[in-house]
């Protein structure tokens, strides 16, 4: 069943995030990125304070809509950066989850995925045998201005 899937990825997210957090004896993050690149199969990243804390990819637009929801609502940080590529769908994940957001703490970027390839295949190196689409999320997640983002809210 897709629901039961969707909440046990939600679930292994938040769990990781905390992990972390109690690893690094923090009680808030100080900046949590989450990379989305968009297509068929869509990859998610999740940075926390600089460190890699988990990768998934999902399939449908509206279970990563509620996978970042769910990251916004209940991660502890004190800002969340949410970049998103701009091809194969992502601006309608970023103007969807834009009409959703009422925290102030959340930011959401559309990033130009042309480029960030050359980063991508940094990446590959850096998370070894992850899927093609974690590393692309990934790569958008530390994009920054290289990405050519383009701020939603």
């Amino acid at each position: 069943d897709r629901t039961v899937c969707e909440e046990l990825v939600s679930k292994e997210m938040l769990f990781s995030l905390e992990l972390l957090r109690h690893i690094l004896k923090i009680n808030i993050y100080n900046k949590i990125i989450m990379g989305i690149d968009p297509g068929e199969r869509i990859g998610v990243a999740v940075i926390g304070d600089g460190v890699f804390v988990y990768g998934t990819v999902l399939m449908e637009v509206d279970a990563t809509i509620e996978l970042i929801k769910q990251l916004i609502e209940y991660s502890r940080a004190r800002s969340i950066l949410v970049r998103i590529g701009m091809f194969a769908g992502g601006s309608r994940i970023a103007v969807d989850l834009a009409k959703t957001l009422s925290h102030s703490n959340v930011r959401i970027e559309l990033v130009d995925e042309r480029h960030v390839s050359s980063l991508a295949k940094i990446c590959s190196k850096i998370l070894g045998r992850a899927s093609r689409n974690i590393v692309s999320a990934y790569a958008i997640a530390i994009a920054g201005d290289k990405g050519l983002s383009v701020s939603i809210c």
